[in-house]
């Protein structure tokens, strides 16, 4: 399952961190002029009584009188922050710390409303600057370590909670804060162990719960996520990390239907979310729902055009649906998206194998060679396409290839031979079929075409071994004791061919060329009515063969 990379940082509805710091009030600093601020004592309870509108224009015509006083600024730039008028505040307090640059309340207040704005980096400065006029101010430290956490720097973001937690050991904040910090250098233990010392004393903790269902996630420890994601639902009913907490727990133990409606209420609960629409299709996949796939597939496509998984995943389902067409499409969406996915390039080579298109079958699975070299499989099927082809020297190129990687595989040393019996090398493909037989003693296709080849190559004895070890199998062959007749009888051993005749007629009684030779063995054995007659039994059974051979 995907996750949401920020999913146990901070939440914008809770803001556990910005909450708890909070802006300093100005301090009426006359100039040196000793100038009475009339704006100000005027500006105040307009703003106390709710004209918040009048107060700032009142204190902006004190501005414009052009004597520079920090009170004015001061005032002015926190009626605009508590109005949420982050940038007008922090523009005001900017002209404030340029003016003044060691005033004592400027470079904090500013910092605060950068954060509120998320521009961590120049918030970060700023509590930086407050230190260095106060280093003993520990609510900027805490902003410090906030915004470096937020710019994902968990190392300078952890010693900075740690000084703070040493004047401030009850800071649930920074306490969370840390343990976040150690949760993003993957130190997961130190991790939980601070979630759950914040889970005792806040058993209810929204953050810390998410963020335990997030570590069980990561160790893909799912009775960790099902124990906390339960804790959190009863907290937040909706909340995505615990629904996706089980939804994968339920994924990984095979549980698809209970995967299915967790996905389900997750859609309905964040019907944006990929990830949701993505498992729900892999959920109904399994569970065989494959109409209810191809729409999850689709949805999760819409919402992330570029997911050559979800692509990919939608192909197989319409392959599975017989939609041959729609999965070839979804097929090479996925491969524009990603040239290299392996398995989108394999099902496309399925699917042209499947239609009996060998050409474009043998084309795919020469890229995914090309793409995967150590690909053993595609490599098997290049080689029957390419022997069934009768391209026998490509075909021994790619079953030489599969050998390379898997010394012991039957079915590659067997075709292999077929191909080197194929293309005239029967040495070679003796010691292939050998192999082949030697690795697996079971297989009857090994044996007899190794029967066979050894039949073709006059070592008759050897032959007649591998027949009785075929027989032992349960193999009986008509054609295969037809050619022992063929090759005894062109080594004049005429009886033995009779009987190989016999044997081969014996399994197969139409077959009229075992009857044909029978005769002609028959015949150099001085049996001539013998003879005759089987010449008779094979025109019977095959009129056409009397015109062929006479």
């Amino acid at each position: 399952m995907a996750e949401n990379d920020n999913e146990w940082l901070w939440y914008d509805e809770n803001e556990p961190v910005q909450t708890s710091i909070r802006m300093d009030g100005a301090s009426p600093q006359m100039d040196k002029a000793a100038f009475s601020a009339v704006e100000v004592v005027r500006a105040v309870p307009l703003h106390l009584q709710g004209k918040s509108d009048e107060a700032i224009e009142e204190l902006k015509r004190g501005l414009q009188k052009g004597l520079f006083l920090s009170e004015i600024y001061s005032t002015l730039a926190q009626i605009y922050y508590e109005k949420q008028r982050y940038q007008d505040a922090a523009d005001t307090f900017s002209k404030l710390a340029g003016a003044e640059p060691k005033h004592r309340t400027v470079h904090y207040n500013l910092a605060i409303c950068l954060e509120k704005l998320g521009k961590n980096q120049e918030a970060a400065d700023a509590f930086r600057r407050a230190l260095e006029f106060d280093s003993k101010r520990s609510d900027a430290r805490l902003g410090l370590a906030v915004c470096q956490l937020r710019l994902k720097q968990p190392e300078l973001a952890a010693d900075h909670f740690d000084q703070y937690l040493s004047t401030n050991s009850d800071s649930e904040t920074a306490q969370f804060g840390k343990a976040v910090c150690a949760h993003m250098l993957n130190r997961f233990d130190e991790a939980a162990a601070g979630y759950k010392k914040i889970l005792a004393k806040t058993p209810n903790s929204p953050d810390a719960l998410a963020n335990l269902v997030s570590l069980g996630l990561a160790g893909k420890d799912f009775g960790m996520v099902r124990e906390y994601a339960d804790k959190l639902l009863k907290v937040k009913p909706l909340a995505r990390i615990a629904l996706e907490g089980l939804a994968a727990a339920a994924l990984a133990s095979g549980k698809f239907d209970v995967a299915a409606q967790r996905c389900a209420e997750l859609v309905k609960a964040a019907s944006d979310s990929f990830e949701a629409q993505y498992n729900l299709g892999v959920a109904y996949q399994k569970l065989g729902r494959l109409d209810q796939a191809v729409r999850a597939y689709s949805d999760a496509i819409r919402i992330n055009p570029n997911s050559e998984q979800a692509q990919a995943n939608l192909g197989v389902v319409l392959q599975e649906k017989g939609d041959a067409d729609g999965a070839r499409s979804a097929y090479e969406r996925a491969l524009q998206i990603a040239p290299d996915l392996s398995a989108a390039l394999w099902n496309m080579a399925l699917l042209a194998d499947q239609r009996g298109d060998d050409e474009e079958a043998a084309i795919l699975y020469s890229e995914a060679v090309a793409k995967k070299p150590d690909w053993e499989e595609a490599w098997f099927r290049l080689g029957y396409i390419q022997l069934q082809q009768g391209d026998y020297p490509a075909s021994i190129e790619a079953f030489s290839e599969c050998l390379k990687r898997r010394t012991d595989w039957a079915d590659a040393h067997l075709n292999l031979g077929l191909a080197y019996w194929w293309a005239g090398e029967r040495e070679s493909a003796r010691s292939s079929l050998e192999k082949a037989y030697s690795t697996q003693p079971s297989s009857v296709e090994a044996l007899r075409s190794l029967t066979a080849l050894t039949v073709e190559l006059n070592d008759l004895k050897k032959a007649q071994d591998y027949q009785a070890k075929l027989n032992k199998l349960g193999d009986r062959s008509a054609e295969l004791s037809y050619n022992f007749g063929i090759a005894f009888q062109e080594a004049m051993r005429y009886e033995d061919a009779a009987k190989a005749y016999r044997e081969a007629i014996g399994l197969n009684p139409t077959f009229a060329e075992a009857h044909l030779n029978l005769g002609h063995a028959l015949k150099e054995l001085g049996r001539e009515q013998e003879a005759k007659a089987s010449w008779d039994l094979a025109i019977a059974t095959k009129p056409d063969l009397a015109r062929d051979y006479f």
